[in-house]
């Protein structure tokens, strides 16, 4: 499988089989999700180690994660992204590239 654009999440921890709803506000992250949008819809959700790590590297991702399908993506005035997504299975991240 893959590639597939990686999403960092702060403060929380999704699993499959769940429709979830998450605010994106970091440019690389508003970047994964229009990459995903544009080419099949599918992200991976992974959390950081540290909510207050503003850039994170590999080093501050976990390397499970689980893959989501972007249901519904809406553009907030203040430029963040609401993202709607329905999740559907734990990955393991092999390789950030």
């Amino acid at each position: 499988m893959g590639p597939f654009p990686v999403l960092p999440i702060r403060d929380h921890v999704y699993f499959p089989g769940s429709m979830i709803s998450v605010l994106v506000g970091r440019e690389r992250s508003i970047n994964a999700v229009n990459d995903a949008w544009e080419h099949g819809r599918m992200v991976v959700l992974v959390a950081q180690k540290s909510a207050e790590t503003e850039d994170p590297d590999e080093a501050d991702l976990y390397q499970f994660g689980v893959m989501a399908e972007l249901m519904q993506v809406l553009r907030v005035p203040d430029g963040t992204v609401r993202v709607m997504a329905d999740t559907s299975s734990r990955v393991r991240v092999a390789q950030y590239i």
